[in-house]
């Protein structure tokens, strides 16, 4: 879910990369967990991510598109 959030809307909304948002350049490999990666981490990550769109929409993100 962070990357559909992240990538999907916020490169729509911002206009910013998928690398900007600190997933890897490669899509694939946004699917893979490492040993670091716990259900609490996983779940922040979607939060921060679903703040960040929130942000965007609300016009407090980087170069805010409104699309009415």
């Amino acid at each position: 879910m962070c990357l559909v959030e992240s990538v999907w809307f916020g490169e729509a909304v911002t206009d910013r990369s998928r690398v900007d948002y600190g997933l890897p350049r490669v899509s694939k490999d946004s699917f893979l967990l490492d040993s670091s990666d716990t259900i609490a981490s996983v779940s922040a990550d979607y939060r921060a991510a679903v703040e960040r769109s929130h942000s965007a929409i609300e016009g407090d993100g980087p170069r805010h598109r409104a699309h009415r």
